[in-house]
């Protein structure tokens, strides 16, 4: 049996621009504007009360964000000058699965219950029809 998985997963990079990161920080970075828009509101509101960390924290946060490892509130590096796109990614992975053989009645360990052959559940020796999904037992 031939099995087929599809799985979706987000970038590992961030939404934000880092162009649009980089004029913030250079223009109003004193005042903790590049961080307000990466999510960082907690550092925002620190950069605000103390003028960039005194000037140093902006200027620091400036090279970071030109060398492209500056960060949004996720964690995810702000690598993109145009802005990342959201659009997940698709992997697609094809196996070959050995198909299980349903146990009977016949291979049961325990003497006093019936396996259903279309889902495996065990049902009690004298049930005619199987617990759960409903289907006829093997006599």
């Amino acid at each position: 049996m031939t099995v087929t998985q599809v799985v979706y997963t987000q970038p590992r990079v961030s939404q934000y621009s880092r162009m649009v990161a980089f004029l913030l920080c250079l223009f109003l970075g004193v005042f903790g504007a590049h961080r307000f828009y990466v999510g960082k509101a907690g550092s925002g509101v620190l950069y605000l009360c103390t003028y960039g960390l005194f000037y140093i924290g902006w200027f620091i946060d400036l090279i970071i964000i030109l060398a492209g490892s500056f960060t949004d509130n996720f964690g995810l590096p702000l690598t993109e000058w145009s802005g990342s796109s959201t659009q997940p990614v698709a992997t697609v992975t094809t196996y070959q699965q050995q198909a299980q053989q349903p146990m009977t009645s016949q291979t049961s360990a325990i003497k006093n219950t019936k396996y259903c052959p279309n889902c495996g559940i065990a049902n009690e020796m004298g049930s005619t029809y199987c617990s759960s999904c409903g289907s006829i037992l093997e006599l």
